[in-house]
């Protein structure tokens, strides 16, 4: 899965890394059912895509993003990078207003004060579109937050917002 969202993107001329691939169970589940995440890194593009599958929780989103803070925007070579948010394969979202709020607040914690970086944000369903604009609300409210943030329903709306130079594919 992870290769096709790199060919539709289209910018992806040099190998994609596979940095991280983290399973974070979602407790409320009863089904046993996983979210999957899988993060790639592409140094040329200075790009971290990562692809969400799955159900997902307030408890599996936060895991999942200490996670992320932890092996991932914590190495100071990808910092400054773009990052994209694939949640098309979400198939269920559990989430109350208090845990946004807590997962904008974590999110804002990988943010440099130097550094102006965008995330784009992917999704396929109108719940999940209204929750990623609610998350984005809650973001810009959390003060030194340093990341422009979208939500689109197409990867190449995704794509020319986050490199508006580039061509499309």
């Amino acid at each position: 899965m992870l290769n096709s969202v790199m060919f539709q993107l289209g910018l992806f001329e040099a190998p994609v890394y596979n940095q991280s691939s983290v399973n974070g169970v979602d407790p409320d589940a009863s089904d046993g059912k996983r979210m999957s995440v899988e993060h790639s890194i592409n140094h040329d593009a200075r790009l971290i895509v990562t692809v969400w599958n799955g159900p997902a929780s307030g408890q599996s989103l936060m895991h999942a993003l200490r996670d992320y803070q932890d092996k991932i925007k914590a190495d100071v070579s990808v910092q400054s990078y773009h990052e994209l948010l694939d949640f098309r394969l979400i198939t269920k979202v559990d989430l109350s207003a208090r845990e946004m709020l807590t997962l904008s607040r974590m999110a804002q914690l990988s943010d440099l004060s130097n550094v102006r970086t965008r995330l784009a944000l992917v999704v396929a369903s109108p719940l999940i579109f209204g929750l990623s604009r609610m998350y984005i609300a809650y973001r810009t409210l959390v003060p030194n937050a340093n990341k422009d943030l979208a939500v689109f329903k197409s990867m190449d709306d995704a794509k020319q917002w986050l490199y508006p130079g580039a061509s499309s594919s």
